[in-house]
């Protein structure tokens, strides 16, 4: 302000400061000063002295009253060497148990390729090396060649000889549903020896059937408990299991959706009404996806005739259903399977023909039209004029015959309707025409030029 024109002051634009007063630095008995960019008040008092006859916390009566006694430190040396020695030994007894299992794994091997050769061979060579086999099965069965073996064994072996391979295997059933290799043997004694095998496999997996049915190998296993067992009370018990939890994580799942067209094929009615009842949950949906709409299929064609009505009629009751579907590429499988269930096939066979127009756009729609006789226009591409396209064999039935031709021959004979008049010395074959010269030709392709007649 005082630095400012007295013009400026005089009118008044200049405000007043509004910065506080600086305080006195010498207040309070303290005095400050810049320490590396920072303020610090120093005071007048004297300064704490240092404590140097402090000494350091510690447990009393450690090491003052001798009750407990010093930690003795051992060389470096001697700690590395006792490491050493204790990784020597380990590696030893890894190495040990690595060769010993190598040994075994061949062993098995070196059998397993000798009782594929006994059992080709045939006979009595053939029916011992089934009773050895059977006997090793729960060995054999881990890897491909002795899992062959095994199959083999089985189909040759006698009731005795495939209990004893099972017994083999008791214990390791739920670890043997789920390998590669084990899960067909079990599925191959599942086939051979029926409810014996199927009791001793599904009392096994309760507790563990979820799990087995997302698996590659216990999906087999459990589609052939279902084929050969699935009125026993075991198996019953095994697939409520599977059905008191999510049904649509099962229908949409890569290996669980084959269980679920399993129970459709043969398990208990009430089973067989569950799974319909999660499908008709949001039918376009399964529909359309890609492990699901099988599972739909296998409900509209092999499912109670009420029920697989009453799924067909939840699949149309939305406007474009059922042309949405036909414009898809698994939907239109389920569309097909519609037009086979009585009672909902003449609905569903109405709204693909009202759908024309839209389903020749398609290229999945414009093959349903085809193979229902209802090919589009001429010169459409998408059904049927294009260079790629052709024309399905039922569609073929339905176009009518061409007109009869005329051919006209130099020497005036005449064809008509298929039957050409020629001299007794050439032969006319049915719709072929036979010139003077032993040509046979077409009778719809003229071998000349098109006269008179030929013209008219």
């Amino acid at each position: 302000r005082d630095c400012a024109p007295a013009h400026l002051t005089s009118r008044g634009l200049v405000a007043p400061s509004l910065r506080a007063p600086r305080p006195d630095l010498a207040m309070c008995g303290s005095s400050f000063v810049v320490k590396n960019t920072f303020l610090c008040a120093v005071s007048d008092e004297p300064e704490t002295p240092p404590a140097g006859g402090r000494q350091r916390a510690r447990t009393e009566g450690h090491a003052l009253s001798g009750s407990w006694p010093l930690l003795r430190l051992e060389p470096l040396e001697e700690a590395a060497a006792g490491a050493a020695e204790s990784g020597a030994a380990s590696e030893a007894e890894s190495t040990a148990a690595s060769s010993e299992a190598r040994c075994a794994a061949d062993a098995a091997e070196v059998l397993a390729f000798e009782a594929v050769e006994d059992l080709a061979a045939g006979g009595a060579r053939a029916d011992a090396a089934a009773a050895v086999v059977c006997e090793a099965a729960a060995r054999l069965s881990c890897d491909a060649v002795g899992c062959h073996a095994v199959q083999l064994a089985l189909e040759r072996a006698s009731p005795a000889q495939a209990e004893a391979a099972l017994t083999g295997l008791r214990g390791t059933i739920v670890a043997a549903a789920r390998s590669r290799y084990a899960s067909v043997v079990l599925e191959k004694a599942i086939h051979v020896s029926g409810r014996a095998a199927a009791e001793c496999v599904a009392t096994e997996l309760l507790g563990h059937g979820r799990d087995t049915a997302f698996n590659s190998g216990g999906s087999c296993v459990l589609r052939a408990l279902l084929e050969h067992a699935a009125g026993e009370p075991w198996v019953v018990e095994l697939t409520d299991e599977l059905l008191a939890e999510d049904l649509a994580a099962l229908c949409c799942h890569k290996y669980g959706h084959a269980v679920a067209q399993a129970v459709l094929s043969n398990g208990v009615a009430r089973q067989r009404a569950m799974v319909v009842a999660a499908l008709r949950g949001d039918p376009v949906r399964f529909a359309k996806h890609r492990f699901a709409s099988a599972v739909m299929r296998q409900a509209l064609l092999q499912g109670v005739p009420p029920e697989c009505q009453a799924l067909a009629q939840d699949l149309m009751a939305k406007a474009g259903a059922v042309a949405a579907l036909a414009c898809h590429f698994f939907g239109v499988e389920v569309v097909r399977a519609l037009l086979q269930v009585p009672g909902a096939s003449e609905r569903a066979f109405e709204y693909v023909c009202r759908s024309q127009h839209k389903l020749r756009k398609d290229v999945y729609g414009a093959e349903l039209l085809r193979e229902l006789g209802l090919p589009g226009p001429p010169g459409s591409k998408a059904c049927g004029g294009g260079e790629r396209a052709r024309p399905h064999p039922q569609a073929l039935l339905a176009v009518p015959p061409p007109p009869l031709a005329l051919v006209a021959f130099p020497q005036g004979q005449v064809c008509v309707g298929g039957l050409v008049a020629v001299p007794q010395s050439h032969p006319c074959h049915p719709g072929l025409a036979a010139c003077p010269k032993t040509q046979c030709f077409p009778h719809d392709v003229p071998p000349f030029p098109m006269g008179a007649i030929g013209g008219a």
